[in-house]
């Protein structure tokens, strides 16, 4: 299992978690046959840069 915790955000075959969801953004995606997820704090400046480098990850994982 993955557990993404405050700014990360990684991938696992058929186990993903979010710790500490308060305010906070959590997105799970699953494409193909694994599911990735990210934790980005309540943070306005920071969410874009979170969401964007989450994209990116993702997007070079599935090629």
């Amino acid at each position: 299992m993955y557990s993404a915790t405050m700014f990360s955000y990684g991938k696992h075959s058929y186990s993903v978690g979010i710790s500490g969801i308060c305010g906070c953004m959590g997105v799970i995606v699953q494409h193909g046959t694994m599911l990735y997820a990210i934790h980005i704090p309540d943070n306005p400046k920071r969410n874009r840069i979170g969401g964007d480098a989450f994209i990116k990850y993702v997007s070079q994982a599935e090629n």
